[in-house]
């Protein structure tokens, strides 16, 4: 029989971690155990759920929303006519204008979290989670020390954006997530104007009254709730009896197991009695602000607020305002025209400009490790899909020192309907991570402790509600996606891919390639890249893999898209305005990468820069959706590497410096200051600088113009002859490698290349059926994904099998009781140590 503890009367939050606080202070050492961790040990974080501390939690949690009415402002104001309790929690009757002049049309009905609709959310009364504190015993000492430990609770949320244009499909989707310590998405406010500081305006804060953060509903530990430590923290079991640390009410051991190599270790978990001032009397040694693993840098504009809004104008739909940029003194600087005009000098608000804004939320997280970045305000990207920059610490000195190498990768990418701009296919236009997703995406919450940091991502167009939830260990990182989303049918669906900077990894690994295939840009697939086109002037098909060079191009008739719209009225419409479909398209490779059975197959990228071991798997977490099986059949590995394949961002090996449009194909010196930059046409001769130009050991005459290629290419697209790719000719000469692409050769970049995909991959879903749960409030249909990725020093040589068995078989935690006997109600049995709790 499993003994109940009398549970603890309730405590206030501990507030322990500050956004930013403390990223100067000393940094504290790891709690290293006995002997030096290795293996699984040396890297593997550890999680526990409220459930597998059955004495200590409150049980599940219940609740339930009934679905609303579909809802477009545009069109009608449906919420407005519905009874308060149906009606969103959002919505505003009392409509007026805000600290700026301006009225919304959508009645405050943007980014919200709806509440659960039952009475009650949890029967019993677990403990304090605040309470709840990580421990070790040191056999030297004989004593137990505090290990950094952290506690997430998490709880139903339900989320909507019905002012977004596409709301009355998205709907209300339920989400389990977390109590964040901040959540962005409130931070719509501002001071009033004041001449004196007109970029006040700019400096986001929650309207007046509301807090930064939602407060989590449930007061004690529940089943959701997570516990986090790191296993290099474990140690020795402790002797039963030892002692517990003043203070300590009663106490779990949790053993944990390392199922490859059988190596034991242990953690104990406990709990602090808790002060009459709501606050547990036993304070965490360790916080997010002298965390030993990770910490939360935001950038100083990370709160400024800018200009946002996707391509298609109304997905989002955020609030609107006056915005500001960065200067170049990297101040807020506001902006004439998007909220602000210039009388006699001097700025004033300017209401008929105002547009959609939102928090700039750049940042960056380090550990040990690595550094990975949000955004750039040097380029003016907000950081919310932008994710632009993973550097690695080689000797694992990044907090210490501050310093990392280059960054491994280019950007996360993504993309929906089509992977490069300029096409039509059977629905939808092409959307993408920059002008698209970021457009319309909000940062739903940050959370940050001593062992991981978490950051959310809420929005993408269409796709309302889809979410990313990044977590921030000192090693590795799980980049969680709800994907809520809207049928699409088949052709090129979506793309969930990084983009690697050219020259930083050089080799490639995959259990289909255990040798390593070189990372050059030149494509080393054997079928599936296409370039096609259908309609009524012919039909063509060409592609730059393998098997298409061999072939080569195929084509019947013309590609003449004028004739497009001349199709016949009983011609049913495809979906696009002229009724062809052309564009770059893409079918996995299977001698490659596998075909969709090969989901959770692990790739390994290495180079000079760093390593990257990385593994997809279906989300069976908390709230399993049968949408995990329609991910298995919908879902493939994709990989190119194309130097030449224009898909509309980035920038490597060269820069794009035209998102979703033709780029540049010349470069030269035109720049005002004689900076090289990429231009078309090329710059005349009077534009151009008679000096010559020395960079990168390269002289260049300033008077010439020059054309732009592909990294690793020569000037008419054909791939360099180099030994070890899938194109070497060894009857031809060989020919040398480039170098890697200089990202400060000038203000736009290394404008000598193209923007290119080297070593893109990821995952492609070919097409969904609805993800979007079918406008109910539970998880029925979404596809819910995780992206593992193992951060390793530069060369490591083929690693990645190693480390997949420790994320397809990581370290396995057994809690069982440990320490006095706990007070419970009478005539129950009392847990001795190491009784299993069953």
């Amino acid at each position: 029989m499993t003994a109940r503890r009398k549970l603890r009367a309730p405590g206030a939050a501990l507030v322990s971690v500050v956004i930013g606080a403390g990223v100067q202070a000393a940094i504290a050492s790891p709690a290293a155990g006995p002997a030096a961790p290795t293996g699984a040990f040396a890297t593997e974080p550890v999680v526990l759920t409220g459930a597998d501390l059955p004495g200590w939690t409150s049980g599940p949690e219940t609740t339930a929303r009934v679905p609303e009415p579909p809802t477009d402002y545009g069109v009608y104001n449906t919420q407005g006519s519905l009874p308060p309790g149906v009606r969103s929690d959002c919505y505003q009757s009392n409509n007026g204008p805000d600290v700026n002049g301006w009225t919304d049309p959508s009645h405050g009905d943007h980014n919200c979290f709806q509440a659960s609709q039952l009475p009650v959310r949890t029967v019993l009364k677990g403990v304090p989670p605040q309470s709840l504190l990580g421990y070790r015993w040191d056999t030297k000492t004989r004593r137990f020390v505090q290990i950094p430990f952290q506690v997430d609770t998490r709880w139903q949320h339900y989320l909507s954006n019905n002012a977004s244009g596409f709301a009355f499909y998205s709907g209300t989707d339920a989400m389990l997530t977390y109590t964040f310590d901040r959540e962005p998405f409130r931070f719509t406010s501002n001071p009033p104007f004041d001449a004196a500081d007109p970029t006040g305006v700019c400096r986001a804060q929650p309207p007046k009254g509301q807090p930064e953060a939602t407060p989590d509903p449930n007061p004690y530990l529940t089943d959701s709730d997570e516990l986090a430590f790191m296993a290099r923290d474990a140690g020795d079991a402790a002797p039963a009896g030892a002692p517990l640390p003043t203070g300590i009410v009663q106490s779990d051991q949790v053993r944990l197991v390392d199922p490859t190599s059988g190596a034991v270790r242990y953690v104990y978990v406990m709990e602090s009695k808790m002060g009459s001032d709501g606050h547990p009397v036993v304070a965490p040694e360790y916080t997010a602000a002298n965390s030993p693993y990770v910490r939360y840098v935001p950038d100083p504009n990370a709160d400024m607020l800018a200009r946002s809004q996707s391509n298609y104008s109304d997905y989002g739909n955020a609030r609107k305002g006056p915005v500001c940029t960065v200067g170049p003194d990297g101040r807020p600087l506001p902006v004439v025209g998007q909220g602000f005009k210039l009388v006699n000098g001097a700025y004033q608000l300017d209401p008929s400009t105002y547009v959609q804004r939102r928090t700039l939320d750049m940042a960056a997280v380090r550990t040990p490790r690595y550094q990975f970045s949000y955004g750039s305000a040097a380029a003016g990207l907000a950081g919310r899909w932008i994710m632009d920059g993973l550097q690695v610490s080689p000797k694992d000195q990044g907090l210490e020192t501050g310093r990392y190498g280059p960054s491994l990768v280019d950007r996360f990418k993504g993309r929906a309907f089509q992977q490069s701009p300029g096409g039509n296919t059977p629905c939808c236009g092409y959307e993408d991570e920059q002008v698209n997703w970021n457009g319309s995406s909000i940062t739903m919450g940050i959370r940050l402790g001593p062992v991981r940091d978490i950051r959310v991502t809420w929005g993408s167009d269409s796709g309302t509600n889809v979410t990313r939830t990044d977590v921030f260990y000192a090693y590795s990182v799980q980049h969680g996606y709800g994907l809520r989303v809207h049928p699409i049918p088949p052709l090129d669906g979506i793309y969930t891919q990084w983009n690697m900077d050219a020259g930083a990894v050089t080799t490639y690994y995959n259990p289909y390639n255990p040798r390593g295939v070189p990372i050059t840009g030149i494509n080393p697939t054997r079928y599936g890249d296409t370039t096609d086109f259908v309609g009524p002037s012919g039909v063509s098909e060409s592609s730059n893999d393998q098997v298409g060079r061999t072939v080569g191009p195929v084509q019947v008739g013309s590609q003449d898209r004028s004739k497009c719209a001349a199709v016949p009225a009983s011609v049913p419409e495809v979906g696009s305005p002229d009724s062809c479909v052309y564009g770059s398209f893409n079918l996995p490779d299977a001698t490659y990468s596998g075909l969709a059975s090969e989901l959770l197959s692990w790739e390994e990228l290495t180079g000079p820069a760093g390593t990257l071991v990385e593994k997809w798997s279906i989300d069976q977490g908390a709230n399993p959706s049968p949408g995990g099986a329609q991910a298995v059949v919908e879902a493939v590995p994709y990989y190119v590497d194309d130097s030449c394949f224009d898909d509309g961002t980035g920038n490597s090996p060269g820069p794009q410096v035209n998102p979703r449009g033709a780029d540049p194909t010349t470069w030269g010196f035109a720049d005002r200051n004689g900076q090289p930059v990429a231009v078309s046409p090329a710059p005349a001769p009077a534009d151009r600088y008679p000096a010559q130009v020395t960079d990168d050991g390269v002289t260049y005459d300033g008077t010439r113009a020059y054309d732009r290629r592909c990294w690793n290419h020569n000037a008419d697209g054909t791939p360099y002859n180099l030994a070890g790719t899938a194109t070497y000719d060894p009857t031809r000469p060989a020919q040398g490698e480039d170098p890697p692409p200089h990202p400060g050769f000038g203000p736009q970049g290394d404008v000598r290349y193209f923007e290119g995909d080297v070593a893109t991959h990821g995952l492609h879903l070919m097409f969904t059926a609805d993800s979007d749960n079918a406008d109910l409030t539970t998880s029925v249909d979404e596809i819910d994904s995780i992206d593992n990725q193992i951060v390793l020093p530069p060369g490591v040589g083929n690693v990645g099998a190693a480390y997949n068995e420790q994320l397809t078989a990581p370290i396995q935690p057994v809690v069982t009781a440990y320490g006095p006997a706990p007070l419970v109600a009478p005539g129950v049995d009392v847990r001795g140590p190491g009784t299993d709790m069953g």
